[in-house]
């Protein structure tokens, strides 16, 4: 919650830092990937219903990278695009757009 408060002064302050909204939602963004990678303690049993003939396949959980995924070389016909990538550049939209949301709160104030 984002209010305007009065301490004393003629300027009003946010109740909340406006980047301490940025940092929750990016915690809330990684909180809900890490509950993904928790799946697949359930993977070889499904994955033996599902594949009676290869009982080795298993399902990979997303994961947000460190760093921004590398575009592979297209010379290299074995190097594969990060199946992550998707991900990061989801994660780095929202990031952006929220970030420049709050830009107008200080301006406003």
């Amino acid at each position: 919650m984002l209010d305007l408060i009065l301490k004393g002064s003629l300027v009003p302050i946010y109740s909340t830092n406006p980047q301490q909204i940025v940092t929750s939602i990016r915690d809330i963004f990684e909180e809900g990937v890490n509950c993904l990678q928790e799946i697949p303690q359930l993977e070889p049993i499904l994955m033996k219903h599902l594949f009676k003939t290869h009982g080795k396949k298993t399902i990979k959980a997303p994961i947000i990278p460190q760093e921004k995924p590398k575009v592979p070389d297209r010379a290299n016909k074995k190097a594969l695009l990060d199946e992550n990538t998707w991900l990061w550049e989801s994660f780095e939209v929202l990031i952006q757009n929220i970030e420049r949301a709050i830009e107008p709160l200080n301006a406003y104030v």
